[in-house]
């Protein structure tokens, strides 16, 4: 590299930075100082440019100053870099495209496949995998659901990669990604976007982005690239908000039969769901207490388009339009995969709807039929122990619930609806817990950066 030379960049609002360094894809975080985090290396950002430090870890090179292309609006705090050869480009200028992504080779992400444990000592474990083990399992599946925090550049970096990995195991299989961020009306701009005729700009506008998804649009300019440049199909999956907001003001009824039709095909299956003890148990674990967070907040007064409400939106509103939400997901990735038999489904949501399979995981077992409980894969990113603390008072907790035990345990299995739970594809065969997911996987350094597993296996356990 040379001293103060022009090289292609990626501005990304409020994000963090990645960068390629001879092949090396480093995640740099914590932009407000210079300091070594877990497997990370920060580094200031000014107005003038960046200064990247030299010897780091396994990448080695001479610091050098890269200037800033384009920083016209003070929102802009992070860039993203790509340096091809480390050559500089000879015509600088603005790029809006995501940085190179390449395979692991040094920095691994940690992998644990989790382990539930249905006899009465209720002591789920956890064993490491490699990551290439992973992406083979991953690969056989049908469906891979993963589940990001919106607000995590750690969980973006991880989609691009393990999308990529499993892209690359088989480069002839189809294969899509589906996306919360996006309603199912705009499917046709996401089509133009993969054939390449529109860009970025024409994507997030087209699709209305800023104004029916709360959280940056470039913080998934990196997946919607790589989805882009390797001709994988983007899937929009989430329920149109106009139709959510007749069903946050008004329940299911207030949806009409012809729309519900669009988002419910099987209305006696999406019933039969809901009537297990295993989902019951996952509603008042993981649902209910998201409805308190909301109601804390003071957002429970309009819907999601807006619509001013007289009081505060009933927990049978919400619920219900949680479980629309759920359902049109989880159809999205069902009808591409049963439309595509031997391709590779992988869907990008929050992680409350991956979270002991019961959102959206579960209900496209569901829909694929008998072997899809083994088909579809669900993965939390970076999980921490608050996201499976039930009440706000167990946030700081140290305890990570594995698994939710939802039905008793004894031989005796009496009045237990553990069948039925297996049926509705919510557990395992034979199961009587659910787990949290099949993987955690965390960036590389998260864990050590969290502490999440120094005091195993204290740290592990039931609700």
């Amino acid at each position: 590299m040379k001293h103060g030379a022009l090289y292609r960049i990626l501005i990304l609002g409020g994000g963090a930075l990645f960068t390629t360094c001879g092949g090396l894809d480093v995640l740099h975080v914590g932009m407000s100082r210079k300091a070594f985090v877990g497997s990370f290396w920060s580094v200031p950002l000014t107005l003038s440019g960046l200064v990247l430090p030299s010897e780091k870890a396994a990448c080695s090179f001479q610091a050098a100053t890269v200037r800033l292309i384009q920083s016209a609006s003070p929102q802009i705090k992070y860039a993203a870099l790509s340096w091809p050869a480390f050559s500089p480009i000879s015509n600088p200028y603005p790029v809006l495209a995501a940085p190179v992504i390449h395979q692991y080779p040094t920095f691994l992400p940690s992998i644990y496949a989790v382990n539930s444990d249905t006899t009465i000592s209720l002591n789920p474990s956890l064993t490491q995998e490699e990551p290439s083990t992973a992406i083979a399992k991953l690969s056989n599946s049908r469906c891979v659901f993963l589940g990001e925090h919106h607000d995590s550049t750690f969980d973006h970096n991880e989609e691009v990669l393990i999308i990529k990995g499993l892209r690359e195991r088989d480069l002839d299989r189809e294969m899509a990604v589906g996306f919360e961020m996006f309603q199912q009306q705009f499917q046709p701009v996401l089509d133009k976007y993969i054939s390449g005729e529109i860009d970025e700009n024409a994507l997030q506008r087209q699709t209305e982005w800023d104004k029916r998804w709360f959280w940056p649009f470039e913080r998934y300019l990196p997946v919607f690239s790589y989805c882009r440049r390797a001709k994988i199909r983007m899937l929009a999956i989430n329920v149109d908000s106009e139709d959510l907001s007749l069903v946050e003001s008004g329940g299911l009824p207030g949806l009409g039969r012809e729309r519900m039709s669009k988002y419910i095909r099987d209305p006696r299956a999406f019933a039969k769901f809901t009537n297990t003890t295993a989902f019951k148990e996952y509603v008042a674990y993981v649902l209910s207490p998201s409805y308190e967070q909301h109601k804390q907040m003071g957002i429970l007064r309009s819907t999601i388009t807006g619509q001013k409400l007289e009081s505060d939106m009933t927990f049978g509103n919400f619920l219900s339009g949680r479980l629309l939400w759920d359902e049109s997901m989880a159809l999205g990735a069902a009808t591409w995969s049963l439309s595509h038999p031997e391709g590779l489904f992988v869907g990008i949501v929050g992680s409350d709807h991956v979270k002991f399979s019961c959102g959206v995981p579960a209900r496209c077992a569901r829909m694929l039929g008998s072997s899809g409980r083994e088909d579809v894969r669900a993965i939390m990113l970076n999980p921490r122990a608050v996201d499976t603390a039930r009440y706000s008072s167990l946030a700081a907790s140290d305890t990570f619930n594995l698994q939710l035990s939802y039905a008793a345990v004894p031989t005796n299995r009496d009045g237990i609806d553990v069948s039925e739970a297996v049926a509705m594809s919510q557990a395992p065969k034979d199961s009587s817990v659910l787990p949290l997911a099949d993987l955690l996987w965390y960036s590389p350094g998260a864990v050590e950066k969290t502490g999440i597993f120094e005091n195993r296996p204290g740290i592990i356990g039931t609700t």
